[in-house]
């Protein structure tokens, strides 16, 4: 910025905060603000009325120093707590005007100050009820994009919505998001949850009333709770099933499949715009801002009721806004007394949760073999050409069956080049999780060896901090094995248990793999045991993974009483083997929490075309102990599909396996993710 727009810019600001630009103001006699409390509306007076976001706070926090400010309403001061308070008005113009106006402000030194969003909002009924809380760490923006009339776009678009510089709605060439999207200081929101989440939230009788009416939507129906969520900004005022399918779609797009859609309001992404350029000049510290929004009405209506019916009923009052504007104030507090109450400490350094969450993911990353010929597997695939011109290669050859496997032993070039491809898209499957980072906790099936493992880790995830792979070479005839990569260090030797088939199976055992345990020390000081998986392939009859379930329960139930445990891997249950069959009400359900039941939306991870039908062939079991007095549980919305990166997907929107002629594709399977937080499961 040249100096004559920063005159420009800084008249403007001054302007806007109701004061000259020689009013004398220098930084030695501004303000020293702690907490920069942001609200959007209020609805009448002050105070004394039906209350907006505003009023409950400027009652009982005594904010009753006024600074003159021409935007949509005065600032409010409590100088003994140092709490300062702006309604920066509807919408996200008002909102990056308004913060922009109070960040350039000489009046006040902004730089050690905390801001907290508490407003209102529609949550999805999928995630949580109305007078719910939501921590939010992804900010979308639901405007900034292409759009054409839905019924003139092309007959395989989904949506007549796209994101710029795309070609197709969701288009896996995502661009470099310019505003689309604000991510909050993640560690910070944690901090934030974890201090609130067991909050016993106020409710009321007739809103109570209201959420019964969700009958599909088991969340949308339970008393208010606090949790994380993320937050879509949009000027428009958007309502029903079907845009808020799309809005769950569209966060998790420029979220990279990091972020959960739960809360629709109209300012986020204009506020954090605007603290994104004042931090930018050192004005403000973006890391110390977080935004809580409460479930004031759903995003769609109950059953039975037209999304027009509802919306119009919404435009003459929310059923839960003054629960909302409460429970705003309720969660909102407890943060700030804590921020407040050890000012000392916070002023210079931004709290973290002291415990972090843990996110699992299984992937069955589909023939990772090296190019090197190892005895005893079935390798013959997965060499160089100049490696598979020998008499005796070919002749081996000669004795596959298949016709297009025996084409693949003769013909596929397992280069150098090929191999480095695919442990590069097998890496981007991996690091798309975590903000580039990566899980915690991989679960990998289908892995040749330790030494492709490790290859994969020092050299494709050198940057994730995991520590060196665990795999047991097991007895699979193919010679894949199930594999883990943690961050999180080993409490013991890994050990890998075999399933016993019975004798009349006995020919068909060598297409299973074992049980590998793996005991993880968690930062809490406990020991989490994690199970990965490969079960039986579907052409087996449906005993072999009856024996399996069998084999990993009996495995579970030998653990300590006060152990958390989970199983990862690809359990090989097709979804018409489970309707027919019923293997995981009868397996799964009675001692494990499955991640499918938590994965809202989600087809599945597997697609199988002759049948036309998705699956789950990949879960995440999860085994809590010890009831109330757990350390560690499942976070609700975190159950995700990881398909964002382009390599992943086919056109036909199911997963691409790994071509190796062509470099193109990861693998015929999905990931799927799964977050553990402190503390039990409601």
């Amino acid at each position: 910025m040249n100096q004559i727009q920063k005159i420009l810019f800084l008249g403007a600001a001054f302007s806007l905060a109701g004061c000259e630009p020689d009013n004398g103001a220098s930084a030695s006699d501004s303000i020293d603000v702690r907490i920069v409390l942001v609200t959007m509306f209020e609805r009448g007076a002050d105070t004394g009325d039906a209350p907006g976001e505003f009023q409950l706070w400027y009652e009982r926090r005594k904010l009753d120093q006024v600074f003159p400010f021409q935007g949509e309403h005065d600032l409010h001061y409590n100088p003994d707590s140092g709490i300062l308070a702006i309604v920066t008005g509807a919408g996200t113009a008002k909102a990056a005007s308004s913060i922009m106006a109070l960040g350039m402000d000489p009046r006040f030194d902004l730089t050690k100050s905390y801001w907290l969003v508490a407003g209102i909002a529609g949550f999805d009924p999928a995630d949580a009820s109305i007078g719910s809380a939501a921590w939010a760490e992804y900010l979308v923006d639901g405007d900034l994009s292409h759009e054409i009339d839905a019924r003139e776009k092309p007959d395989d678009w989904e949506w007549g919505y796209i994101a710029r510089h795309t070609r197709v709605p969701f288009d896996p060439n995502r661009p470099s998001p310019r505003g689309e999207v604000f991510r909050a200081n993640g560690a910070l929101a944690e901090w934030a949850y974890q201090l609130t989440r067991d909050l016993e939230l106020p409710d009321d009788p007739v809103v109570a009333r209201e959420r019964e009416r969700y009958v599909h939507h088991p969340n949308a129906r339970r008393p208010p709770f606090v949790l994380k969520g993320d937050n879509i900004a949009a000027l428009t005022f958007w309502h029903g099933e079907i845009l808020n399918a799309w809005a769950n779609a569209w966060v998790d797009y420029w979220s990279g499949g990091n972020g959960e859609f739960v809360s629709s309001a109209m300012e986020e992404t204009g506020t954090f715009q605007s603290l994104t350029y004042l931090d930018r000049i050192g004005r403000v510290d973006i890391d110390r801002a977080m935004v809580l929004r409460t479930a004031s009405n759903f995003t769609m209506p109950p059953p039975g009721v037209t999304a027009a019916e509802n919306l119009l009923r919404e435009n003459e009052g929310y059923t839960g806004l003054e629960l909302a504007v409460e429970t705003a104030y309720v969660t909102g507090s407890v943060v700030i007394d804590e921020l407040l109450a050890n000012w000392d400490e916070y002023r210079d350094r931004v709290p973290a949760p002291a415990v972090a969450p843990v996110t699992i993911m299984t992937f069955n990353v589909e023939n990772l073999f090296d190019n090197a010929d190892d005895p005893g597997k079935d390798d013959l695939d997965y060499l160089p050409i100049e490696a598979k011109q020998t008499e005796e290669h070919r002749a081996a050859c000669a004795r596959v069956e298949v016709e297009s496997w025996r084409n693949r032993c003769l013909t596929v070039d397992w280069s150098h080049e090929t191999l480095d491809r695919k442990l590069s898209v097998v890496a981007d499957a991996i690091l798309q999780v975590g903000s580039g980072r990566g899980p915690d906790i991989v679960a990998l099936q289908e892995v040749e060896n330790i030494a492709i493992l490790e290859r994969l880790r020092t050299e494709h995830l050198g940057d994730a901090g995991y520590l060196p792979g665990v795999l047991v070479e097991g007895d699979d005839a193919r010679g894949i094995d199930v594999a883990f990569l943690s961050r999180l260090p080993l409490a013991g030797p890994p050990v890998l248990h075999d399933i016993e088939i019975e004798e009349s199976m006995r020919a068909r055992a060598g297409d299973t793999r074992g049980i590998l345990q793996a005991d993880f020390r968690m930062a809490d000081g406990s020991i989490l045991t994690g199970y990965a998986v490969h079960f039986p392939a579907p052409y087996h009859p449906t005993a072999m993974r009856v024996t399996a379930y069998e084999a990993l329960n009996l495995l579970a139930d030998a653990l300590p009483p006060d152990r958390n445990a989970f199983a990862a891997g690809d359990f090989n249950t097709t979804s018409v083997e489970d309707r027919r069959e019923g293997l995981l009400a009868t397996y799964a359900r009675p001692g494990w929490i499955v991640s499918n039941d938590l994965c809202d939306g989600c087809p599945g991870s597997s697609y199988f075309p002759p049948d036309n039908a998705w699956s789950f062939l990949d879960m995440i079991l999860w085994r809590p102990c010890c009831g109330d007095a757990a350390t560690w549980s499942v976070r609700g919305n975190s159950v995700r599909i990881a398909n964002r990166t382009p390599a992943q997907v086919s056109d036909d929107r199911t997963p691409r396996r790994f071509d190796s002629p062509k470099g193109n594709g990861v693998s015929d399977h999905w990931p799927v993710v799964l977050t553990l937080e402190p503390g039990h499961n409601p």
